[in-house]
C-alpha cells in the first residue's frame, strides 16, 4: 500500500488494521470472498462480500493515490477515516 498522505488515527494503527487490509487485498486475489454472505455497510445496505471488499480497498487506493497536497481538505480526511472505520466494521464482520 502507498505511503498515506493523511497520517491513519493512532487506534486504527494500533489495532492491526493496516495488517488486515493487506491480508484482506491477498484473500480476494485468491478468491477466498466469493463464497461469504452479504455484508453490512455503515449506511445499512448489504454487498456481497467479496463487491463490498473491492468497492472499499479501490476507495482507499484513490486517496492513497491523491497527490500530497489534497490532505490539506478536511472533509477529504474525514471521508479517509470514515472509509478506515468502514473497513474496520468489515473485518468484523468476515
Amino acid at each position: 500500500m502507498p505511503t498515506s498522505w493523511v497520517p491513519s488515527s493512532p487506534d486504527i494503527v494500533a489495532d492491526g488494521l493496516d495488517a488486515w487490509i493487506t491480508s484482506l487485498r491477498a484473500r480476494l486475489t485468491h478468491g477466498e470472498l466469493g463464497d461469504l454472505g452479504p455484508v453490512t455497510l455503515s449506511d445499512g445496505k448489504k454487498l456481497p462480500a467479496e463487491l463490498a471488499a473491492r468497492l472499499m480497498l479501490n476507495d482507499l487506493d484513490h486517496f492513497e493515490d491523491l497527490p500530497r497536497s489534497w490532505g490539506n481538505d478536511p472533509l477529504k480526511v474525514v471521508r479517509r477515516r470514515l472509509l478506515l472505520h468502514d473497513l474496520q466494521d468489515l473485518r468484523w464482520q468476515l
